[in-house]
């Protein structure tokens, strides 16, 4: 006799749920692509930040978050709520990415070092409630296969969308 665990699943993805999960995706990645393709643009153009003090940024920014990826995963992990695993996060985090959408575009009464340092912690901030927000497809399904599917329909519908 075999135990459930062991026993091959074929349950299918929801296409409808698929759907909206893409559609929910819209909204992050258009705020992703906007930061992507104007961030740079406005800190040289408009703040007057020199290259070299956006390059550190960035770099700080992915230094943070490869040091910190592990232990959001860690706090993510433990998480337990009435409302599940995830949801908590999709719900308190998504004010927050729409927060720190506008500072990253704000220009702050400061300058040299301190524009410097508000710059780099509002795009760590904002980047990490995005990097938050799009690992929910790791926590759709424990199949492999059902998350493929899940990230083909996200991607078809931001393509096409």
């Amino acid at each position: 006799m075999e135990s459930k665990a062991s026993a091959p699943q074929h349950e299918k993805t929801s296409k409808a749920l698929a759907v909206y999960y893409s559609f929910g995706e819209i909204g992050d990645q258009l705020s992703w692509y906007m930061i992507n393709t104007y961030l740079m643009v406005f800190y040289t153009d408009v703040l007057g930040l020199a290259a070299g003090a956006i390059s550190i940024i960035m770099l700080i920014a992915r230094i943070v978050q490869g040091i910190a990826s592990p232990v959001w995963g860690a706090i993510q992990d433990r998480t337990n709520s009435k409302w599940g695993k995830f949801r908590p996060w999709l719900m308190f985090l998504a004010p927050f990415m729409a927060i720190f959408n506008i500072l990253t575009f704000t220009v702050f009464p400061v300058t040299g070092v301190a524009q410097i340092f508000l710059c780099c912690i509002c795009y760590i901030i904002y980047f990490y409630v995005v990097y938050v927000i799009s690992s929910l497809a790791c926590f759709i399904r424990l199949s492999v296969t059902h998350i493929v599917h899940w990230l083909m329909w996200y991607q078809v519908i931001l393509k096409y969308g």
